[in-house]
């Protein structure tokens, strides 16, 4: 409820904003319970636009010739998971097929860098949250997926983003090395990061504006990353 309205415009360079607003009587009452009131809208601004961010960085802009790491048109076709006794996803998969579907995903970053990439490179491995929790699943012997996957790429962060979820695609998994050969695989493009606007004084309130630009995902080394659906 801290935020009045979020709104995106393009131009030459895209660029999303959104507003907070405070009223005099709420930010009183609100002083009166020893709540910093503006301050915390403020970081409600700050983290709607980080959340569009990251929206941009792995989607890119709609309507614009601007992707990101998920769409970009010079990325490596995804592979399928590997075929386990229940089925394709990690809902009905053991512990050990759940593991192979991660060393596949490797195997393709291999192939696509001509083996440039080894297990000890800078990997992240990036999934649904459900997924990542189903990375936990053990054996009788209290080794889970993700104990295995840690000892085999001794370098490799699990990170969870939200984003990936897909109604069409099914569930989305990609294994990115962070650089190839000392060149960086890709980073965010942006112009201005994020920007608070003037404190605009109204009759009885106060209103800012918050705004962020974005270039969306830029992948240099395309072959650095592999994804895999339907997991």
């Amino acid at each position: 409820h801290y935020l009045v309205r979020r709104q995106r415009r393009c131009g030459r360079r895209d660029r999303f904003e959104t507003t907070m607003q405070a009223a005099d009587l709420e930010t009183a009452r609100a002083s009166g319970a020893k709540i910093a009131l503006i301050a915390r809208k403020q970081a409600a601004a700050s983290t709607i636009l980080e959340i569009d961010c990251s929206s941009f960085y792995l989607r890119g802009f709609q309507g614009r010739e601007i992707y990101g790491i998920l769409n970009d048109p010079n990325l490596p076709s995804s592979i399928t998971p590997t075929t386990g006794a229940g089925g394709l996803t990690w809902d009905v998969k053991t512990t050990r097929e759940i593991y192979n579907d991660v060393l596949a995903l490797f195997q393709r970053l291999v192939d696509q860098s001509s083996g440039l990439i080894p297990r000890e490179a800078d990997l992240r491995l990036e999934l649904l949250p459900g997924m990542e929790v189903e990375l936990g699943k053990a054996t009788d012997f209290n080794v889970s997926a993700l104990d295995m996957v840690k000892k085999y790429f001794p370098n490799l962060r699990v990170v969870a983003l939200p984003e990936l979820a897909s109604p069409t695609a099914g569930e989305t998994m990609m294994m990115i090395a962070e650089s190839v050969a000392g060149q960086k695989t890709g980073y965010n493009g942006f112009s201005e990061l994020i920007r608070a606007g003037r404190v605009i004084p109204q009759l009885s309130a106060m209103i800012q504006k918050w705004v962020s630009t974005t270039y969306g995902g830029i992948v240099r080394l395309p072959f650095a990353i592999a994804t895999m659906q339907g997991i």
